[in-house]
């Protein structure tokens, strides 16, 4: 869960989360397609503005669904920072937090850092919001590379659009990068969380790299964030079904 946080950037990430009382339904990664209107699908997360600390609220293992506020969430986190935060520097758990107390929350920190780059007009919070909001978080592992460099479940490049035209999102291999990598969609999901909090949110665009999970020290995934070109919004709405983007 991490060690030295500070409580100025918990309280930060705090700051960046709803606080409503209405229940909403949450369902498991699995359940994104199809997925009721409105419900929350499981894990979310918010971040500091520096991403030293993040607030996240999770479906317990094994549970089909779960219902919860995000005042709830928001109580649950300030609980864990008053009791875990400010007098250990740790993160920590809560649970039993209301609802039907199948949510749980979580305060940790993080050592993904974005490299923010040149300012951005149209990829705001909460456009770049709607394509995070809709992408897969499976913890399941994927090789994401380009076709013809060995064996992929993932074709790169991949660009995922946001439906007002606003935001677009690419994750590719690095520079000078041919060999695979091994991840899944929740770290890449994560990682565009984390650049969306540290530039976006600053008005700016950004890149960060995806962790290689198969321990192999080529790397070499990682995720932009910026403006989408002026002319190429889409007529379907911009939304990439990135579940059935697979190499044959």
């Amino acid at each position: 869960m991490g060690a030295g946080l500070e409580a100025r950037s918990c309280f930060d990430a705090l700051a960046h989360a709803p606080h409503s009382a209405r229940q909403e339904l949450w369902l498991p990664p699995q359940a994104r397609h199809p997925g009721p209107p409105g419900a929350v699908i499981s894990p979310t997360v918010v971040y500091s503005n520096d991403t030293k600390c993040s607030v996240w609220a999770t479906l317990r293992p094994n549970v089909p669904h779960g219902q919860a506020s995000s005042l709830n969430i928001s109580q649950a986190a300030h609980a864990v920072i008053m009791n875990c935060v400010i007098p250990r520097r740790l993160g920590g758990w809560a649970q039993n937090i209301g609802g039907d107390n199948k949510v749980g929350v979580l305060i940790k920190g993080s050592t993904t850092q974005a490299q923010c780059g040149v300012p951005v007009a149209r990829a705001t919070e909460r456009s770049c919001g709607y394509i995070l909001d809709d992408m897969i978080k499976t913890a399941d592992r994927e090789d994401f590379g380009r076709p013809g460099y060995g064996p992929i479940t993932i074709a790169l490049p991949l660009t995922l659009r946001s439906p007002d035209g606003g935001c677009m999102i690419l994750i590719d291999r690095s520079p000078g990068k041919v060999l695979p990598v091994r991840t899944n969609w929740l770290h890449v999901w994560q990682v565009a969380e984390i650049i969306t909090a540290a530039c976006i949110r600053g008005g700016k665009g950004g890149e960060a790299p995806v962790a290689d999970l198969s321990g192999s020290i080529a790397g070499g995934l990682k995720v932009q964030i910026l403006d989408e070109p002026v002319g190429e919004r889409r007529l379907d709405g911009g939304r990439e079904n990135i579940s059935a983007v697979a190499a044959a």
